[in-house]
């Protein structure tokens, strides 16, 4: 695309590559703060007006009209803002949440990052690929993966973004491992 083709639409304007790898070393760090249970310190990187999605998947005839990635059924697993994660994390810290008693070990893998401008100079909307493994209670583990869809946008935080929308599309239309009592 030639230069005077960028200049008509912010969201069009090339991306620095240390952009790209400071958007990946943030997820990178942000998978950190989750597999090492550090949620306060993750609770930070979620923007005041969050909203973190995960729709409920359901396979579709290809012929079918297919709304989203919900074709149509509605409902969530999750639909949160900033303050019910907030209570999410305070349940999870009382230890009485059964879903993660005892603690899940966690690994969040993140890759096939990819990184698009918006109209707004300090927001990028980024896709990144994800598998979380989970053990719990010592010999069941499970296998999650997927794509999140995010919306950062720069912060006066240590980690430089905040986390304003987050869209978990698991590959998997029915979740085998049982309950969810962790984040993506």
């Amino acid at each position: 695309m030639s230069a005077a083709a960028n200049t008509g639409n912010p969201a069009n304007r090339p991306l620095p590559p240390e952009l790209h790898w400071e958007i990946e070393s943030f997820l990178r760090a942000e998978a950190r703060l989750l597999d090492q249970r550090r949620f306060e310190e993750w609770l930070d990187v979620l923007a005041e007006d969050l909203h973190y999605y995960m729709p409920v998947r359901a396979h579709v005839h290809e012929e079918q009209l297919r709304e989203g990635f919900d074709a149509g059924f509605g409902g969530a697993n999750f639909d949160e803002d900033k303050e019910r994660m907030k209570i999410r994390v305070a349940k999870l810290r009382t230890g009485r949440d059964h879903i993660e008693r005892p603690h899940s070990m966690l690994r969040h893998h993140i890759t096939n990052v990819y990184v698009e401008a918006t109209a707004s100079v300090d927001c990028y909307r980024v896709s990144s690929y994800f598998i979380v493994t989970r053990l719990r209670h010592g010999n069941v583990k499970d296998l999650y993966s997927g794509e999140r869809r995010d919306e950062l946008r720069r912060a006066d935080h240590p980690l430089g973004w905040e986390i304003s929308k987050r869209t978990i599309l698991l590959d998997e239309t029915t979740m085998l491992g049982g309950g969810i009592g962790f984040f993506f």
